[in-house]
């Protein structure tokens, strides 16, 4: 009781240069305790201390208090570094707490290229944020050679390289470069003489064979689906129809042949006039195919207008895009869509606040009068509620209000245009319920164009299958009995020869022709948010492909990092599943199916910048 409990949540990124230790002591004994934190980095090669901190700290009985250390490494070049960090009781002259490593720092100045091949352009990023300020009168080159002949290939100046722009881009034209591997070389110089340098290499790849596929692309509507049907305002899908009046939202859906709404939903406009009320209302069709009906709505007041336009797919799926437009100087109080619901249907409510891997966080909460077991959390990742729903400040991607038999899911990119704090809520009106989504809820002057995209799926989508009692999921099978009509189906790990190699190991050939000979289909897991480090593809591609903020975990003998859909993987994703299916594969287990995560590459087209220029993540919900 007299060692203080020491719990060390992170270091930061060292390798980066910045070190960013935090955790937390704890004092479990009636004394008072005395310790330092204490921080050593030195370069290893010759044993030179250049940062050394000791943070001394004082610990009450029983009371925990925050650690923090917080440095920044400055280097000119790649330099190998030992890092130590200690807690010490000082006065017996112990060590209660140790971590040591050596690595590679990266220098001061940082260089990235990453290839977008799709585009013919090399993105060419630089960071001197950690390098000291520059003179007037410094500039910056670059230069590209090849790596092989050290051929000069193209040469050019970085003039927004600066004091203003300590960070930045620069888009080079490669579409007439040949496949090979190449290396970019950027120098600053100060009157002619070079006060920095630092290299990028990259690898122009021939073009894949995967690379532009058409694979899963196709304009018709697949079974057990309908081909949508439109009468009037009326959309009618597999199960479900939605009505529209004046609005880019349902007045009606029918689920399953029961009105799932207790009255119209409705997008409350309140500005300092009070509450907007449409002059001019139309909802027009624009398209109808098989697969989808598109219309486009227009709403008319005084003072604001709202457009909107609403894609509805064959399986129910709603997009909705739609915005305020400022037709004079206004402010507007709130903004809140109101959805009301039938009691029946509003029994549960689920939901998932996207944060970037590994740290997504779901929610659940029993609506109903009479459920038990209280609010709490599980590992901090699943939390639950029988008190209905408790998390009004959380932004949460995905919202799933359901009864026993019907549901409504609602569902943002990101929170892009969100003004408020109070994000979700849920009330009774009278045996019904109203979920509200707050777009604004504090006065914001309306001096543009306002946007908001957002999706709607009432459930359930599709009908069960004839006899479901026939299927048996599982991962080993003893002899099918005779005379019964079995379809066996086996969730099979490590026969692929990675997360979505779209190859089978030479077990995994085996083990699937094996399975079918006893009517077994084979399911390889897969994974389409996944992709393996070493492959030859995420090396070429994986700059544009790598989910941002970087997620990457151990995958057999392999390293899975996550990626995004929205790019050049889905070409590979699909063909590579194509390749197994062919290798005779009975279909595929999505392990960790909801991959859909909060992510900022802006290579692939991901993120937004809000209102204070910072870079904020999206889920990219739309995919492709």
């Amino acid at each position: 009781k007299e060692v203080p409990a020491i719990k060390i949540e992170s270091l930061g990124d060292p390798i980066g240069g910045d070190i960013d230790i935090k955790g937390e002591v704890s004092n479990f004994s009636p004394k008072t305790l005395h310790i330092n934190a204490n921080l050593s980095v030195s370069l290893a090669k010759l044993k030179k201390e250049i940062i050394k901190k000791e943070v001394p700290l004082t610990l009450t009985p029983y009371e925990e208090k925050p650690l923090k250390i917080k440095e920044t490494l400055e280097l000119t070049k790649s330099l190998p570094i030992d890092f130590t960090f200690t807690v010490t009781d000082p006065a017996k002259k112990e060590t209660l707490y140790r971590n040591a490593f050596t690595f590679t720092s990266r220098p001061s100045f940082r260089l990235d290229a990453a290839l977008l091949y799709g585009r013919g352009s090399l993105q060419i990023a630089w960071d001197i944020k950690r390098l000291p300020k520059l003179s007037p009168t410094a500039s910056a080159l670059a230069e590209v050679y090849t790596t092989k002949d050290n051929i000069l290939i193209s040469s050019f100046p970085l003039k927004k390289l600066n004091n203003k722009h300590r960070t930045g881009t620069y888009s080079l034209d490669i579409s007439k470069f040949t496949p090979g591997d190449y290396v970019v070389k950027v120098y600053l110089k100060d009157k002619g003489k070079v006060i920095a340098q630092t290299n990028a290499d990259f690898i122009i790849p021939k073009k894949p064979v995967w690379w532009g596929n058409k694979l899963g692309i196709a304009d018709k509507v697949l079974s057990p689906w309908s081909p949508v049907k439109v009468k009037g305002k009326t959309v009618s899908v597999w199960g479900r129809k939605y009505e529209f009046t004046n609005l880019p939202f349902p007045a009606r859906i029918i689920n399953q042949g029961k009105e799932q709404l207790s009255s119209p939903i409705n997008l409350q406009i309140v500005t300092d006039r009070g509450i907007v009320k449409w002059e001019d209302s139309r909802v027009q069709l624009v398209s109808k195919t098989d697969t989808k009906v598109i219309f486009k709505t227009i709403n008319k007041s005084p003072r604001i207008d709202l457009s909107g336009k609403v894609e509805i797919a064959f399986d129910g799926f709603m997009r909705v895009d739609f915005t305020l437009i400022p037709k004079v100087p206004v402010t507007i109080k709130s903004l809140v869509l109101e959805i009301p619901l039938k009691g029946e249907d509003a029994l549960y409510m689920k939901a998932r606040e996207m944060f970037p891997a590994p740290n997504w966080h779901w929610y659940a909460a029993a609506l109903y009068k009479g459920a038990e077991g209280g609010i709490y959390n599980v590992n901090k990742t699943w939390f639950f509620s029988s008190n209905g729903w408790v998390w009004p400040d959380k932004f949460m991607h995905y919202v799933w209000v359901l009864g026993d038999k019907r549901g409504l899911s609602v569902t943002f990119n990101s929170d892009k245009n969100f003004y408020t704090k109070k994000y979700v809520e849920i009330f009774n009106k009278g045996k019904n319920k109203e979920l509200r989504f707050n777009f604004i809820g504090a006065p914001y002057p309306l001096k543009k164009p306002l946007s908001y995209t957002l999706a709607l799926q009432a459930t359930p989508v599709k009908p069960l299958p004839g006899n479901p009692r026939k299927w048996h999921y599982g991962y080993v099978f003893g002899e099918k009995p005779e005379g019964q009509d079995i379809l066996y189906a086996a969730a099979q790990y490590g026969i692929s020869k990675g997360p979505s190699s779209g190859e089978l190991t030479a077990m995994g050939k085996r083990r699937v022709k094996a399975f079918r000979k006893e009517g077994v289909r084979i399911f390889p897991d897969y994974y389409s948010h996944f992709a393996t480090v070493e492959s030859p593809e995420f090396r070429n591609f994986g700059k544009d492909w790598e989910n941002i903020p970087r997620y990457r975990l151990p995958f057999g003998k392999v390293t899975a990092v996550e990626v995004s859909l929205k790019g050049s993987f889905t070409d590979f994703f699909l063909w590579g599943l194509n390749r197994m299916i062919d290798e005779g594969i009975g279909g595929i287990y999505f392990d960790s199916s909801g991959g859909v995560h909060a992510d900022k590459n802006q290579y692939h087209g991901s993120g937004y910048i809000d209102k204070q220029g910072k870079l904020k993540t999206t889920i990219n919900l739309f995919g492709a």
